[in-house]
């Protein structure tokens, strides 16, 4: 269980996640550029689609990005699910 992981063990997780898997001083930016937007939806609830450029790591690929989105009065907030290799 992630609970159980000692505040010791998350710093070094985070540590080698940083300086070995992303080389965060290389590569210190993720950018996703969006270059099309399609949604469907009524009043406060819409899907959307985005298209768009994922730069991870030095190396750019087009990712397809699908989220649901919800507006409350002056907020918006959208969930959504994206897989990266």
């Amino acid at each position: 269980m992630i609970d159980d992981i000692s505040e010791k063990d998350k710093q070094e997780i985070h540590r080698k996640m940083c300086e070995e898997v992303l080389e965060t001083d290389r590569f210190p930016e993720i950018v996703y550029e969006c270059s099309r937007v399609s949604a469907s939806g009524s009043g406060d609830r819409y899907w959307v689609a985005l298209s768009g450029e994922l730069t991870l790591h030095g190396v750019t690929k087009s990712v397809p990005v699908s989220a649901r989105v919800v507006i409350n009065g002056s907020s918006v907030r959208a969930t959504g699910d994206v897989s990266v290799r």
